[in-house]
């Protein structure tokens, strides 16, 4: 099973948050719990975030995003977009529909990526 929302930042091309730190006394005791950038480290770790969109509030979020089509015309919801071309039941349901829906032909991709760009999420 793939990850939905690591799938849905990478199109989106948002970026995960890191971690990266030394949590051990290591040959610099300074670095312990603080950013280290010794790789070499028995101890180094590197963690990546991405936005969980299947938590409730950023769930929420994207199902209601408002989407503007054109200046002229009122703004969409995601929700109203997808259910035109696809069958939703439940979060995995939307989420793949969107990700097949931004990566194949479709009508409002770019503004459907800007708006999701420019909303703010909790990662983890």
């Amino acid at each position: 099973m793939t990850n939905l929302s690591k799938e849905l930042c990478e199109i989106c091309g948002i970026e995960p948050h890191e971690d990266k730190y030394c949590f051990w006394e290591c040959k610099n005791p300074e670095l312990e719990n603080k950013p280290c950038n010794n790789t070499e480290c028995p101890h180094y770790r590197d963690n990546k975030y991405y936005i969980n969109f299947k938590e409730p509030d950023n769930f929420m979020k994207l199902f209601s995003l408002p989407i503007k089509i054109k200046s002229s015309e009122p703004t969409e919801t995601i929700i109203h977009i997808l259910s035109r071309h696809f069958h939703i039941f439940d979060v995995e349901d939307f989420l793949s529909a969107l990700c097949k829906y931004l990566t194949g032909y479709n009508d409002y991709g770019a503004q459907i990526i800007e708006a999701i760009r420019e909303t703010e999420w909790v990662y983890g």
